[in-house]
This record gives structure tokens, sequence and C-alpha cells, in this order.
């Protein structure tokens, strides 16, 4: 990380580089980075969530799934959430399973399935997400269907 006013590059963690790749990241409001990293293991990449303080101290995993692909990582706001998608079929926005989690880390929840990552809205209280989900067709690869979703949560 670089501090805007001194310019001093804060190096988060020399743990997570090599076997990992980058995938999203987002603020939460206690200061901390959340962020989402493909770990490329022995039985294939697996996706991992962790939090860091600014400062690089406090390396924490909050969870780890098995062979999907991150999405995106973003914090709910009025909420001590985290939401973040995952897709369990590679790259097909309409599979994307969007889960939220403690900021302290707990046990996740599936709370809705579709949409497009970089296309999501989280209303102020953190109550409404829209999201831009697209349906494919395979055989051949177009587009057939686009539209904005308005989910209300209730967690």
């Amino acid at each position: 990380m670089i501090d805007l006013e001194s310019g001093e590059r804060v190096l988060i963690s020399d743990e997570l580089w090599g076997s990992y790749a980058f995938d999203a990241l987002d603020w939460l409001p206690d200061g901390r980075l959340a962020y989402g990293v493909m770990h490329q293991g022995e039985q294939g990449a697996s996706p991992q969530l962790w939090t860091v303080q600014a400062d690089g101290s406090d390396l924490t995993l909050l969870w780890e799934g098995k062979l999907e692909r991150f999405g995106s990582v973003t914090w709910i706001p009025g909420t001590g959430l985290i939401l973040f998608s995952v897709d369990p079929g590679g790259y097909a926005d309409e599979n994307l399973s969007y889960r939220v989690i403690s900021m302290e880390g707990a046990t996740d929840k599936e709370i809705m399935v579709g949409g497009n990552p970089a296309s999501i809205s989280i209303s102020h209280d953190g109550r409404q997400i829209l999201r831009y989900v697209t349906r494919f067709s395979y055989d051949p690869l177009r587009l057939v269907g686009e539209e904005f979703v308005l989910t209300t949560l209730d967690y």
C-alpha cells in the first residue's frame, strides 16, 4: 500500500506472493483491507478471503473455498458483513454465488445467485443490492438476456 501523504510504501504481507493472485479488494470501516486471492495449491486453485490492517499487521484468513473463481469483495454499509462472490462454474455470471460473512469471520451464507461482480451497487443502509445480470446460451456462445435486479436483503 502507499500512504498518499508521505509516499511511504507499506508491504501488506510477504506471505501472499508466489502461489497467490489478487482478485478483489475493499476497505472495511474499521480501517482493515478485505481482499480475495486465488491460491494455487496441489489440488488446483482455491479462493481465499483475507483481512489485514493498513500497516500489514493482523493478517487473518476469513474464508476458503474449493475450486471457485473470485468475483468481488465489498463491505455492506451499516453492517458488520462482507459481501463476496465466487463462481463455482468458471466464468459464467449467472452462476455467481453471492455470500456474506462477518468481518470477524464466521460461517458464510449464500444470499443470492447470478449477476456481474463488476456491476453491483449496495444501498446506503445495506438493505438492498442492485446488480446487473446476464444470461448466455452456450451452443453457440451468445448473450440471450440482460437485466438489472434489485434484491432486498434479510440477514
